[in-house]
C-alpha cells in the first residue's frame, strides 16, 4: 500500500476477540473499523 487511502480501503485480514465484541470483523475495511471505534 502506498497511501493512507489504500490502507483505509483495504479489508482487515484478522481481528481480535475484543474487536469482534465492538462489531469489527475480518473483511470489513479499515475505514469502517475506525468508524466503529469512534
Amino acid at each position: 500500500m502506498k497511501t493512507i487511502g489504500e490502507l483505509l480501503d483495504a479489508p482487515l485480514e484478522s481481528v481480535t476477540h475484543t474487536a469482534e465484541e465492538m462489531g469489527i470483523f475480518a473483511g470489513m475495511t479499515g475505514r469502517d473499523a475506525i468508524l466503529k471505534m469512534m
